[in-house]
């Protein structure tokens, strides 16, 4: 049986291929963002399809040699017409292909937690938290990009920009901000925050979360703080969805926060005390693997799962630099 599941965000979209005589990921493409509420419609088509066409072509298959298509994608389920939306843009890509599409958090709780109750929170471009109790899912957060998404790369980034803005009005010392902030967009601070408030581009402003990430290894105690707040949210998070639970529930971090460092999953687990799943943004192609694997009558397990991600994780970091960057934009 082989499984194509494609996840998609307001950063990136991969397409994994899974082989289930392997019980593997035998390919992996990725493109860039696919979220058609913070990008167009066509933009979000031209990556999907991109995305797939690469994970199949890498093994040289055709439509016919897939026996199902899941996609998760984000918008998808915020309402009737943005569910619509995506589907219509889906059928673009794949034509008669049949195929299931879900919301790209119902991925990443799969992914992380797979069919068990627990709590996962979902920290990348922006943030939503999901729990499942009784094989129902709920979710939480997930408010979007002017009031909400704390605790993610957006959240973060929007931070630093703050921060690079009191610095230069002398408000808090130093200008690693300022510095950090016109290095990553090329031009002087006051004319890149006047075109951020002009145009809000989610995607490029989250993708200044690296550089603070580097600042908070290197002990900028305003890029530390920063962190730990989003750490704070995080754990917050993840204790207001726990409180459904009696005793102890499997709970997960997911998403591309977690590849800002050792140091961020520290913070978090410290102020939860106990043992949390931490998994990469691009691992949660994997979810519609989990998904698809046990409706066709076949057990999904942790070490299957795990195997799958470390594969996914292993062919993102071994491709060519400039189709990673330009795809994941790191």
């Amino acid at each position: 049986m082989m499984i194509v599941s494609i996840d998609g965000g307001a950063t990136k979209t991969c397409s994994a291929v899974y082989d289930d005589t392997k019980n593997n990921v035998i390919s992996v493409g990725v493109s860039g963002p696919s979220n058609f509420v913070s990008v167009s419609e066509e933009t979000a088509y031209r990556n999907i399809r991109l995305a797939f066409d690469r994970s199949m072509q890498k093994v040289s298959l055709r439509k016919d040699d897939i026996d199902s298509v899941i996609l998760g994608i984000a918008g998808v389920g915020d309402s009737r017409e943005d569910s619509e939306r995506g589907y219509n843009i889906v059928k673009r890509v794949l034509g008669s292909t049949e195929f299931e599409l879900f919301n790209d958090g119902y991925f990443a709780y799969r992914a992380a937690n797979l069919f068990s109750d627990g709590a996962v929170f979902a920290s990348g471009t922006g943030s939503v938290g999901f729990f499942q109790k009784e094989n129902e899912i709920h979710r939480t957060g997930g408010w979007g990009w002017f009031a909400g998404d704390e605790g993610s790369a957006s959240w973060i980034s929007k931070m630093a920009i703050n921060s690079a803005q009191r610095q230069h009005d002398g408000i808090i010392a130093g200008r690693s901000f300022i510095e950090a902030v016109e290095k990553y967009f090329g031009e002087e601070l006051r004319e890149c925050v006047g075109k951020l408030e002009r145009n809000h581009e989610k995607r490029r402003v989250a993708l200044l979360c690296p550089a603070v990430a580097d600042l908070a290894k290197k002990g900028d105690q305003t890029a530390v703080g920063i962190f730990d707040e989003a750490a704070d949210y995080v754990a917050r998070a993840l204790k207001a969805m726990l409180v459904n639970f009696q005793g102890e529930a499997l709970k997960s971090v997911i998403g591309g926060l977690v590849l800002s460092g050792d140091f961020f999953r520290d913070l978090i687990t410290r102020k939860m005390k106990s043992k949390i799943g931490f998994y990469y943004g691009y691992q949660v192609c994997v979810g519609g693997i989990v998904i698809e694997s046990l409706k066709k009558g076949y057990n999904m397990n942790t070490e299957i799962r795990d195997r799958c991600m470390n594969t996914v994780d292993s062919m993102i970091r071994s491709m060519p630099e400039e189709e990673r960057i330009q795809s994941l934009g790191y």
